[in-house]
């Protein structure tokens, strides 16, 4: 082998060695705690608008329900504090 072969083998070694660590960083900033928190909440966050949400981006009925129940029981809550307070 002479000179200029070995020279281009060491410098295809050390591109792959530089494009290996190139991926390993790559690989530890995706699988970094903060990256998959991040990820995490983003899914969690798609999957309460897909539960809560119409395709066409209004609330499913269910939520509807839910939310008139809610007013419906604070409303008859504080009516009757009202009431027993006049007593």
């Amino acid at each position: 082998m002479n000179k200029s072969s070995l020279d281009s083998l060491a410098a295809a070694l050390k591109e792959q060695q530089a494009a290996t660590a190139r991926a390993v960083s790559q690989l530890r900033a995706e699988l970094s705690p903060e990256a998959l928190v991040a990820l995490g909440k983003d899914k969690a966050a798609d999957a309460v608008k897909a539960a809560t949400l119409e395709p066409s981006g209004r609330p499913k009925r269910w939520v509807w329900i839910v939310a008139a129940a809610t007013v419906a029981l604070t409303v008859t809550a504080i009516t009757l504090r009202i009431v027993r307070r006049s007593k």
